[in-house]
């Protein structure tokens, strides 16, 4: 019977047994490195997609109260005409009514509101790296800057109209008001003519 010996402690390796093990052990470490990179890629990229349509939700949401504010400067230019018309005449009896009436609305604030959600993550936490695309990137940054200043504008014109409803309260019966609160300019164009005769005569 043929006996194997063991290699004896102290024997050594061959150049090339330490160059084959590196060699595995490179590739092994290279490979994982690549396939971490892939898996962080593809990580990213759906993380990107999610981000996106949620970020075309937000900004449909934006849109619709774009419109809104839209209309509501509308509506406000009109009743800014009809109180300039007013303004006018001799203030009394229906008049005098007319011009109570569309003063309510005068000092009406309708800042828009902004679906911030989405893009308030992504700069939190810093996943703006994920748009790749320069161009969508500063369109992004540039619309973020466009509602911040918006914002800033509302603000002001919320400062505005409480140093107006003072004025107003000054000279016009409170009560009055108090009886349109539950009317809202945005609304003020479905109001019926009955409604604002009623109001005309008080």
């Amino acid at each position: 019977m043929e006996v194997h010996h063991p290699h004896h402690p102290t024997h050594k390796k061959k150049w090339s047994e330490y160059i084959i093990e590196f060699i595995m052990l490179f590739t092994a470490v290279f490979l994982g490195f690549i396939a971490e990179n892939i898996r962080e890629h593809a990580v990213e990229q759906n993380r990107a997609k999610e981000f996106s349509e949620s970020l075309v939700r937000d900004m449909q949401s934006d849109i619709i109260a774009i419109d809104n504010q839209t209309k509501t400067i509308g509506l406000y230019s009109a009743v800014a005409d009809s109180l300039l018309k007013l303004s006018k005449t001799k203030l009394e009896g229906r008049n005098a009514s007319q011009f109570s009436f569309y003063s309510r609305f005068s000092y009406w604030t309708a800042p828009v509101s902004w679906n911030r959600n989405t893009f308030e993550q992504i700069k939190n936490s810093g996943s703006l790296r994920y748009f790749r695309n320069g161009g969508l990137l500063k369109k992004l940054l540039e619309y973020d800057a466009l509602v911040n200043l918006n914002n800033d504008h509302a603000e002001n014109d919320k400062i505005r109209a409480n140093i107006l409803l003072t004025s107003i309260n000054s000279i016009i019966d409170p009560q009055f008001h108090q009886d349109l609160s539950q009317y809202y300019l945005l609304k003020f164009d479905t109001m019926s003519t009955e409604t604002k005769e009623s109001f005309f005569f008080i």
